[in-house]
Formats: structure tokens, sequence, C-alpha cells
């Protein structure tokens, strides 16, 4: 896990295999403009918020 300015967020590798998807699912989301979660970008890197993972993993039963 990352903290930037007091938020947590987790890289792609880690949403991905905290929500049971692969990171070129993420990949494609992000891609087609349908990531239902926000994320940052941060010296090249895709990183999401805890909260916005843990708030998808709740919708998709996970």
């Amino acid at each position: 896990m990352i903290i930037i300015d007091g938020t947590e967020y987790m890289t792609a590798r880690e949403a991905a295999a905290h929500l049971g998807l692969s990171v070129g699912t993420l990949r494609n989301q992000r891609s087609e403009a349908r990531s239902p979660m926000t994320y940052t970008r941060h010296l090249g890197r895709v990183l999401y918020p805890v909260t916005e993972v843990e708030r998808y993993a709740r919708e998709i039963g996970r």
C-alpha cells in the first residue's frame, strides 16, 4: 500500500488481487472509460484509493 497526502492507495496489481480480477480487466476498464473506481497516476503507476477498491468489492460481492 502507498500513502499519498494521507490517503491510502493500492497498486493495480494489489487492487486486482483484492477484487479477484485480472490486472488486464482493470486496464481494460480504464482504457474504455468504464472504470467503476476512481484512480490516479503517480510516478508512472496506476493507483486506486483503498476506499474505492473496498466499495467496489462490496458491489460485486467479493
